[in-house]
């Protein structure tokens, strides 16, 4: 389905004073959310003929037409509590916990979360490349992607959707909107509460590494397309495994106490990578297990997955771009 923004007096209706979403500017008397090339009429509305359109769409007949994207499917996540880090009667008894010393965490946000990671078809369709270095397939994960590509991705996802972005974007510095619907990385914690899906498990799924994790012993040569192996309890892929994934997290040590909603440093080079991947430590497919990397570093064993904030209603699972299918069970 291909939706038209027409160009008209109703271009994009009822932003008012509030942000506009990805991709449109405020224009006018009446602050409406128009394109680029546009002008805001004195009665509302937008006048003229688009001269660019945001991400994910077309200039096609004077008017900004929304392209049609490979399926994704996002799962709500409800918030709740748990304890974050490495416990050795779960995570294993001879492992170091060194960096994961555990401390409970509560999450106040609901939150959807990309039950896959981000597949090379959906980030060449929007972002108009695909900087992957191997394999190279629509169904494989998109890999070779630094973290500010990640965010400059959620910000592209959110102006295809409609949606307010979740991020502001001025070169290297990224400034996070708490209050914006957009699309968005997932803090360390928030990443961690999902992959675990409320399950005492090592690994996202199972106690059995090679029935959940994509890694040496079940790959050579690169990940696997999304979605071969089966998924943890809320019907997340991948979480372990198959490719390390970015987090909003900048590099932090753990605190001792409880803490709610926590976040990691908001501006540190360093951001928290999660998950381990197909080649490398099997330690890192521990759900404990955490790495830091430069922001602006990518490499073959780097990708991601985004989510968004919830409302307080909402169905459990939302698929924007049509029905998706596992590669795998």
């Amino acid at each position: 389905m291909r939706v038209v923004l027409t160009v008209g007096l109703t271009a994009w209706a009822g932003c008012g004073a509030d942000p506009c979403p990805a991709g449109l500017t405020p224009a006018g008397p009446w602050s409406t959310c128009c394109h680029e090339g546009q002008s805001g009429g004195l009665l509302g509305g937008c006048r003229g003929v688009p001269t660019a359109c945001p991400a994910g769409w077309s200039l096609e007949d004077a008017a900004c037409t929304r392209d049609d994207l490979p399926p994704f499917r996002l799962v709500r996540v409800e918030p709740g509590s748990f304890t974050m880090g490495c416990l050795p009667e779960r995570d294993g008894p001879d492992r170091p916990c060194m960096d994961n010393a555990p401390f409970d965490v509560t999450l106040t946000r609901p939150v959807y979360v990309m039950a896959h990671e981000v597949q090379q078809g959906l980030y060449a369709a929007l972002m108009g490349t695909n900087p992957s270095r191997l394999p190279t397939s629509p169904e494989h994960p998109v890999d070779s992607v630094s973290w500010l590509d990640a965010v400059r991705f959620a910000n592209a996802l959110s102006a295809w959707e409609g949606l307010v972005p979740a991020y502001a974007i001025d070169g290297t510095t990224v400034r996070w909107d708490r209050e914006a619907p957009g699309y968005r990385l997932l803090t360390e914690a928030e990443w961690e509460h999902a992959a675990r899906a409320g399950d005492e498990a090592p690994f996202a799924g199972g106690f059995e590494a090679d029935r959940v994790a994509v890694s040496e012993r079940t790959q050579r040569g690169g990940p696997s397309a999304v979605g071969s192996l089966a998924p943890n309890p809320w019907g997340l892929y991948d979480l372990s495994g198959n490719l390390w994934e970015w987090t909003w997290s900048g590099w932090w040590t753990f605190p001792t106490d409880p803490a709610t909603d926590p976040e990691g440093a908001d501006e540190a080079e360093q951001r928290v990578v999660k998950g381990g991947g197909w080649s490398g430590m099997p330690d890192g497919l521990y759900l404990s297990s955490r790495g830091f990397i430069p922001a602006e570093f990518s490499d073959v064993i780097l990708g991601f997955r985004v989510g968004r904030t919830a409302r307080e209603d909402g169905p459990a699972v939302v698929e924007p771009a049509g029905a998706w299918t596992p590669a795998g069970p």
